[in-house]
């Protein structure tokens, strides 16, 4: 039971919508027992429903995230209490409205969030205690006070709350061992977590309640509660820019604070935009003047004939036709890894093949290139802009790369050029 529409049918069907849609979120921790089973049931009954969205269903809970027609919300919300365990449950109606989700995707879990710890470390019995977001605002101004964002690193690029300390991390399973040795030697602090909603606090408090922090504080409700509640009692927000999301909106404009940076440019953005490759779907921010000058449309058609004889040249697709001055024939490339069993396992967790797509993840970190031809070289002068040292693994005695290329990587101090070297096994955790 899954969607079989394509994205273009999806779009013309709610644009066919005739009413308004709204956007919430909700979340509980607790065992369930068949997650398959109450996956199938909620995907039927939420289906007859008009329910659009992403839910995650494992065995530690439910994880959601949604939009339902506007007539359908005390309906939907009468639903889910009825599920037994579900009856508690509290609903978070989204900050700023837009299309966030296109179809209904219900995914079986190992984890409603993926931090990939053992079990023992955490004991969700013994959370952080929940302060309402006007507590939280008093709670984190007073003497010893450490406020945490447990979000990823491109999350807190566009929001976060003032003075918090942001984790360099950009995957959920780094997020937990990253925060953890930040706060070390901060054990007797009053630690303050915020994140979304909620969700990511509870398991992160946990964590470091086992860890041995004596006070440990999560702000109830997460960033979509605090903005509802700072505006409805007319308080200053200590949180400042976006609260971005995981949906088709990418943020909710919490204050007209704009602390982002275009990745093109470094004038003020807060933009994200999803560069659309399949290989990696990279977020950036992107401002609206790069956006007009590197205009990209993409189209998703499959060209069946080209005619080379007019000009404009004339391209004929299964969907549509299209006219270009030029033409770029793309016919793709697979990357070429060295064949280790232990460099495949980390491939997304320390190995990459595409320096531009993944470069951003290791900005002002000490990273590694394998190789000495061409694209060898390109790689390692485009990561020396953003990493903080780059050192280049040559096989051979020299590089075969082209004079222009050596030299470019020459000029580059920060790289380091070691000869002779093989790599024969790439060390690392999953």
């Amino acid at each position: 039971m899954y969607n079989k529409k394509s994205k273009i049918e999806l779009k013309k069907s709610l644009k066919r919508e005739s009413f308004n849609r709204l956007t919430y979120s909700f979340y509980k921790y607790c065992f369930i027992d068949n997650p398959e089973d109450l996956r199938n049931k909620l995907f039927l009954d939420l289906i007859e429903q008009d329910i659009l969205g992403r839910i995650y269903v494992s065995k530690e809970g439910i994880n959601a995230q949604i939009s339902i027609p506007e007539h359908n919300v005390e309906d939907f919300k009468s639903y889910i209490h009825s599920i037994d365990k579900f009856s508690d449950i509290q609903f978070k109606h989204a900050v700023e409205e837009g299309t966030s989700f296109l179809k209904l995707k219900i995914l079986v879990r190992d984890e409603i969030v993926a931090y990939k710890v053992p079990e023992e470390s955490y004991d969700m019995n013994k959370t952080g205690v929940h302060l309402k977001p006007v507590d939280f605002n008093s709670s984190i101004k007073e003497k010893d006070s450490i406020v945490v964002d447990m979000r990823n690193y491109y999350e807190s690029e566009v929001g976060r709350f003032k003075n918090a300390i942001i984790p360099d991390a950009h995957f959920s399973k780094e997020l937990l061992p990253t925060v953890a040795k930040a706060l070390e030697g901060k054990e007797d602090k009053k630690v303050h977590l915020y994140c979304t909603g909620g969700i990511r606090c509870e398991k992160a408090s946990s964590y470091l309640i086992k860890k041995g922090f004596k006070e440990v504080y999560q702000l109830e409700g997460g960033i979509i509660q605090y903005a509802y509640d700072m505006k409805e009692n007319d308080l200053k927000s200590e949180f400042i820019g976006k609260n971005f999301v995981f949906d088709d909106r990418m943020g909710e404009r919490v204050t007209n604070d704009i602390i982002g940076k275009c990745h093109q440019c470094k004038t003020p953005s807060d933009d994200h935009k999803n560069c659309k490759n399949n290989a990696c779907h990279l977020l950036f921010i992107q401002c609206d003047k790069c956006a007009e000058k590197y205009n990209v449309k993409i189209i998703n058609d499959h060209v069946k004939k080209v005619d080379f004889t007019q000009s404009p040249l004339q391209l004929m697709g299964e969907r549509d036709s299209y006219e270009t001055k030029s033409l770029i024939i793309a016919t793709g490339a697979s990357a070429k890894y060295l064949g280790l069993e232990s460099e495949q396992r980390l491939i997304g967790g320390g190995v990459s093949a595409c320096a531009v797509c993944d470069g951003f993840f290791y900005k002002g970190q000490e990273v590694a290139i394998v190789g000495g031809g061409d694209t060898a070289a390109e790689e390692a002068t485009y990561l020396s802009n953003i990493c903080s040292k780059v050192t280049m693994l040559v096989r051979r005695g020299e590089m075969r790369a082209s004079k222009a290329m050596q030299h470019r990587v020459n000029s580059k101090a920060n790289i380091d050029l070691r000869y002779n070297t093989e790599v024969v096994e790439v060390l690392g955790d999953n």
